[in-house]
């Protein structure tokens, strides 16, 4: 078998139908509720506002985006 069939007989064999669809556009902080209830229960109530926006923001898939470009960059 040469190197052409062999590719194309293991790309045959490697997909995944299993997988849950990527983690993007969630607010990270709500989405943690032991956080949320940590933040609470250690009188930081006060941050909840600034922490809902930040979980917005780190939880977009722009953001998510970055690690994927900075994870492609390291690679390689």
């Amino acid at each position: 078998m040469d190197i052409i069939e062999r590719s194309t007989a293991l790309s045959a064999t490697d997909k995944v139908f299993n997988q849950p669809p990527p983690l993007m556009n969630y607010n990270a902080f709500t989405q943690d509720v032991t956080l949320a209830e940590c933040v609470r229960r250690e009188g930081a109530d006060w941050a909840e506002k600034r922490l809902i926006e930040l979980g917005d923001v780190v939880g977009s898939e722009e953001v998510i985006g970055w690690g994927r470009r900075r994870m492609r960059l390291y690679r390689h």
